[in-house]
Parts: structure tokens; sequence; C-alpha cells
């Protein structure tokens, strides 16, 4: 068991990771930062490409 862990981790490093954490110090924070680019307040989840393009428009 111990063994299959150590693989799953280490090709998880291996193939990378598809996401990072972008935290903010307040919920009004968020909120100002997903309006500005026209995500909605509530989303937990955004898709980097989609932003990127917002950004870069």
């Amino acid at each position: 068991m111990k063994k299959r862990q150590k693989e799953a981790v280490k090709n998880c490093f291996e193939e990378g990771e598809t996401y990072f954490v972008v935290s903010f110090d307040s919920v009004e924070s968020k909120v100002a930062f997903l309006e500005r680019f026209g995500f909605n307040p509530d989303d937990k989840y955004v898709k980097g490409e989609v932003l990127e393009r917002r950004i870069t428009a």
C-alpha cells in the first residue's frame, strides 16, 4: 500500500499540477477581483484559460 501511494505522489510531481491557488485577505477583496474580470463572485473555481483571455483582452 505505501509503495503504491509513493508511486502516485511521484507520478503527480512528474506530470505536474494543473492548478494553483489564489487567496485573498477578505471576502470583499475576492468579490472585487472576480467581478473585475466578469466572474460570478460565488465562483470557487475559474478555468485558467478563461482568466487568461479576460486579463489579456
